[in-house]
């Protein structure tokens, strides 16, 4: 019975992100963390959850996994083999400050934060 109000719910989600982006993000903003947290403890419904989640760059604000990886340019991975970079922080500001970026900036590429 929980699988199936599980799968409801992503069908719902599903819904609301491609019909109603406000609303989603609205719903994001006061469960995202939930959301991402169901990403490590949800086997079953790990990729389906992480779809729903957006991410800020170095580039762009409000990124999906998806959109992020569609942009990645054809020299840094083919098609079967792309990579994703990412930098964790205390915060926003503090990711946006870090030493670490300057090569991927210097270079082009997104890196989420």
């Amino acid at each position: 019975s929980s699988g199936i109000n599980a799968e409801y719910g992503m069908e719902l989600f599903k819904a609301l992100q491609t019909n109603e982006p406000e609303k989603f993000d609205k719903f994001m903003e006061g469960f995202g963390k939930n959301i991402k947290l169901g990403v490590h403890e949800d086997s079953v419904n790990r990729e389906t959850l992480a779809s729903f989640l957006k991410y800020d760059s170095t580039k762009r604000e409000k990124v999906t996994l998806d959109e992020y990886i569609e942009n990645i340019p054809k020299e840094l991975g083919d098609e079967e083999k792309k990579e994703i970079f990412y930098i964790s922080a205390e915060n926003k500001a503090a990711a946006m400050a870090s030493p670490f970026l300057e090569g991927f900036k210097k270079n082009g590429i997104e890196v989420l934060y």
